[in-house]
C-alpha cells in the first residue's frame, strides 16, 4: 500500500475519530474549543517554516492529526444543535405559538410527518424570541395540509416533547435515529392550530418539490399500475413513499432493496449516459475537456438533489466529480483516495453523515467492490459470454457483501441468501428502467414515444417484481434472528482487514491472524449461547391496545399475545429481543380459551405456570371471591380491565402486578395510587415500559 498516494486516506481517520469524540461532548466544550483550536494551528504554522530534521519531523503529523481531530469535534460540537442557546429545549414546552419551516415532507394515512425548523417562539408575554432547533411535526391530512410543500412557513400552537427511547427491550430506537439528525423533539398539532404564512417567497426547495411533483404527475400518466409507479418513482425519482409493505419486504428479504434507494449505479448510469451524448454533439478532446466536465459534475449534482440527496447519492456524486476533476487535469487518481477525499469532503459539511446507515454501507460496498471484484471474478473463467456477464454480476455482488455482511447483520439481523441471484435480476433493469424512465420524463410533450416508454416500464417493472416475490419464496431465503453485538462486529471487521492485507502483500502471517481472531470470535459466541442457555426471566411488552409476553427458559420460549403470531406490530416489539436471547425453538399461544401442557410449560386460559412461576391475566373479577386470597406471582391486568384494586386484594395476592397498554390511562393512574396506598408492588408499562422479571 503506497500511503504516499493517499493523502485523504490518512487525514479522514483522525477527522472520523474527532466526530466520534464529539458525540460525547457537552455545551461545558464550547469556549475550550476556539482557543485548542487556534493554538494548534500556529503550532502547525511553526512547525512547517522550521526545517526540522528528519527525527523531528514526526511531530508535524502529531500537530496535523491532533488538530484534524479537534477540527472534527468541533464540527460534530457546532452541528449539534441542542448546544445552540436558542435552541428550542430552552423554552417552555407548551402555552406558546412556534414559527417553523417545512424542510422534508412524508405522508401517512391520518398524518402528514414534517421535519421542521424552528425559526422563532412567541411566549406568554407575546415577546417574539428567536429560536432554532427542528423538530418533528404532526398535522392531520386535510385539504389544507396537501396545499404545504417544502419551504412553507408556518405558525402553530402545540405541546412540544421529547422523543422518547423505545419503550420495549432491543427494539428500534427512533428517539436515537432521529438525534443523530439532530432531532430531539416532536409535536401534534390540531386541525386549528396552525396557520400557513401568506407572504412564503418560494425557495429552492419548494421549487425543487414542485419539480419532483411534476415529474410523480407524469410517471402517474404513463405508469397505470400502482406497483410499477411505485417502482418507477423510487428508481427514477428516489421517492419511495408509494412502494408497499409487501413489495418493501419482498425487496429486502432478496437484498435488492439498495436498488430502490438512488446510488451510485444511478449516478453511473448519468454519467456515462451524458457523456455519450455529449461525444455525439461534439464535446470531446483537450480543448472541450472543462466545459465537457463542467456539464458532467452539474448534472450529476442536479440529478443527486433532484432524488433527495440520499447518504448514497451524495457519496456517488462526490466521487464522480473527483474523478471528472482528475480526467480534466489529466492526472492519475487512486480509487481509495478519491472514496477517502469524498467522504472527507462531505463528513466537512455535515459531520452527522458519519452515522447514517447508507453512508456507512455505501462506501463499505465500493470499498469492497474494488478491493475483491476483480480477485473473484479472475477466480473462475467461463468462456460463454452469457455466463462471463452472469458472473461478473455475481462477483460484484459477492465482492459488496464481503465487506458490509458484518454492518448489515449489526443493525439488520437477517442475511438474504439468494442476493447473487436478485443482482441478476435488478441490476439490468434498474439500468433499463432508469434509462427509459428519464426518456420518458424528456419526451412526455411527443406524441406516442412516451406511450411505448409508459408500456416498455410497467411490463420491465412488473417482469421484475414477479422474479423478486419468485427469489423470496425460494427455501431458506432469508437468515433472519441474528444478533451481533458490537464488540462481535469490530473483530469480524478485523478479521477482515487482516485477510485483505495477506492478500495485497502476499503474505500467510495476517491470514493467520484473522483465522486466530475468528477462533476467539467462535469462543465468544459458543459462551453467549451457553449463557442462553441458563436464562430464565419473563418479559411483558408494551404494545399499544395488546398484550402480549414472552417467557425464556433457556433456548426455548414460550409466547402469549391476543395478536397472530406473525403479526407486524408484534414481531416489531418483541423480534429483537427474541434474537438477543438466542431463542431457539418458539411456541406462540393465544390468550383465547387455550389448553396446553408440557415437561415445562403449563397454560389453561388466562393463568399459566412454568417452573415454580404462575401468571394471570385478569380483564374483570370472578363473581364469588375466594375464602382466602389466591397467591400468583405475576398478575396482568389487561383489556381495561373494570376492577378495583381494593377489590381486587380480597382475590388475589400478586408478587407483582402489571398494567399492559390495553388498559386506558387515566384507569391505570388511578391504579396506581390504590397500590401506593395499599403498599402494592405494581409496573405500568404504559408509562415506564416493558417489564422484565426472572423465573424462580
Amino acid at each position: 500500500m503506497n500511503w504516499p498516494a493517499l493523502p485523504f486516506v490518512r487525514l479522514i481517520l483522525p477527522l472520523g475519530s474527532g466526530i466520534l469524540l464529539g458525540t460525547l461532548s457537552s455545551p461545558l466544550f464550547g469556549p475550550w474549543l476556539a482557543f485548542l483550536y487556534v493554538f494548534l494551528l500556529l503550532l502547525l504554522l511553526l512547525l512547517s517554516r522550521k526545517k526540522l530534521n528528519y527525527k523531528y519531523r514526526r511531530w508535524f503529523g502529531v500537530v496535523l492529526f491532533t488538530g484534524l481531530m479537534v477540527f472534527g469535534f468541533s464540527l460534530m460540537y457546532y452541528h449539534t444543535p441542542r448546544h445552540h442557546p436558542q435552541h428550542l429545549q430552552h423554552f417552555t414546552p407548551s402555552g406558546q405559538y412556534w414559527k417553523c419551516r417545512i424542510d422534508v415532507i412524508k405522508t401517512g394515512i391520518k398524518n402528514l410527518r414534517t421535519e421542521s425548523t424552528i425559526l422563532a417562539v412567541t411566549d406568554s408575554n407575546h415577546s417574539t424570541l428567536p429560536a432554532s432547533g427542528k423538530i418533528l411535526l404532526y398535522i392531520p391530512s386535510d385539504s389544507l395540509a396537501h396545499q404545504l410543500e417544502p419551504g412553507s412557513i408556518l405558525f402553530f400552537q402545540a405541546k412540544v416533547e421529547s422523543l422518547s427511547p423505545p419503550m420495549n427491550p432491543h427494539s428500534f430506537d427512533f428517539a436515537a435515529y432521529l438525534s443523530k439528525k439532530g432531532i430531539y423533539h416532536r409535536a401534534f398539532v390540531r386541525e386549528t392550530d396552525w396557520i400557513k404564512a401568506s407572504d412564503t417567497p418560494p425557495g429552492w426547495s419548494s421549487r425543487l418539490f414542485q419539480l419532483q411533483r411534476y415529474c410523480l404527475n407524469i410517471l402517474t400518466r404513463y405508469l397505470r399500475q400502482p406497483e410499477a409507479l411505485a417502482i418507477g418513482a423510487a428508481l427514477i425519482m428516489g421517492q419511495r413513499d408509494l412502494i408497499s409493505e409487501e413489495v418493501r419486504e419482498a425487496y429486502t428479504d432478496t437484498g435488492s432493496i439498495h436498488v430502490l434507494a438512488v446510488s451510485g449505479l444511478h449516478v453511473g448510469i448519468i454519467y456515462l449516459g451524458l457523456g455519450w451524448v455529449l461525444g455525439i454533439f461534439g464535446l470531446k478532446g483537450k480543448k472541450w475537456r472543462w466545459p465537457r466536465s463542467g456539464i458532467l459534475i452539474l448534472a450529476i449534482w442536479a440529478f443527486a438533489l433532484f432524488t433527495g440527496g440520499s447518504a448514497s447519492v451524495l457519496r456517488a456524486a462526490s466521487m464522480f466529480s473527483f474523478l471528472i476533476i482528475g480526467n480534466a487535469l489529466f492526472r492519475r487518481h487512486n480509487i481509495y483516495n478519491t472514496l477517502a477525499a469524498s467522504a472527507f469532503l462531505l463528513l466537512c459539511i455535515q459531520p452527522r453523515l458519519l452515522f447514517d446507515v447508507g453512508f456507512q454501507l455505501s462506501y463499505l460496498a465500493v470499498i469492497g467492490i474494488v478491493f475483491f471484484q476483480g480477485r473473484i471474478y479472475r477466480s473462475w473463467y467461463i468462456p460463454n459470454r452469457a455466463g462471463d456477464y452472469l458472473w461478473k454480476l455475481a462477483s460484484v455482488s459477492l465482492a459488496a457483501q464481503l465487506t458490509t455482511l458484518p454492518i448489515s447483520l449489526f443493525y439488520f439481523h437477517q442475511f438474504p441468501l439468494y442476493f447473487w441471484l436478485s443482482g441478476w435480476v435488478v441490476v439490468p433493469a434498474a439500468l433499463i428502467i432508469l434509462s427509459m424512465g428519464i426518456g420518458l420524463l424528456l419526451l412526455h410533450g411527443l406524441p406516442l414515444i412516451p406511450d411505448l416508454l409508459g408500456m416498455g416500464l410497467e411490463t420491465i417493472i412488473q417482469t421484475m417484481n414477479q422474479l423478486i416475490f419468485s427469489i423470496q419464496q425460494l427455501p431458506m431465503a432469508l437468515l433472519s434472528g441474528i444478533w451481533l453485538g458490537s464488540g462481535i462486529i469490530l473483530l469480524l471487521y478485523l478479521v477482515l482487514l487482516q485477510f485483505m492485507k495477506g492478500l495485497h502483500y502476499r503474505r500467510l502471517r495476517p491470514i493467520q491472524g484473522a483465522l486466530i481472531i475468528m477462533i476467539a470470535i467462535g469462543i465468544w459466541n459458543n459462551i453467549k449461547i451457553w449463557q442462553a442457555g441458563q436464562q430464565r426471566m419473563i418479559t411483558v411488552y408494551h404494545l399499544y391496545g395488546h398484550s402480549a409476553i414472552d417467557i425464556f427458559h433457556g433456548r426455548q420460549g414460550y409466547s402469549l399475545s391476543d395478536l397472530p403470531a406473525n403479526d407486524s406490530k408484534l414481531t416489531f416489539a418483541a423480534e429483537n429481543h427474541r434474537a438477543y436471547h438466542r431463542m431457539d425453538t418458539w411456541r406462540s399461544f393465544p390468550l383465547q380459551d387455550t389448553s396446553y401442557q408440557d415437561a415445562l410449560f403449563y397454560l389453561e386460559g388466562p393463568y399459566f405456570q412454568i417452573d415454580q412461576t404462575t401468571g394471570l391475566f385478569l380483564d374483570k373479577l370472578p363473581q364469588r371471591a375466594p375464602p382466602t386470597p389466591i397467591p400468583v406471582d405475576i398478575l396482568i391486568l389487561r383489556n381495561n380491565a373494570r376492577l378495583d384494586i381494593d377489590r381486587l386484594v380480597n382475590y388475589f395476592v400478586p408478587r407483582q402486578l402489571l398494567f399492559d397498554v390495553s388498559n386506558y390511562r387515566d384507569r391505570c393512574e388511578q391504579w396506581a395510587i390504590s397500590c401506593q396506598r395499599l403498599g402494592l408492588p405494581y409496573h405500568d408499562i404504559g408509562r415506564q415500559g416493558a417489564w422484565i422479571g426472572t423465573l424462580e
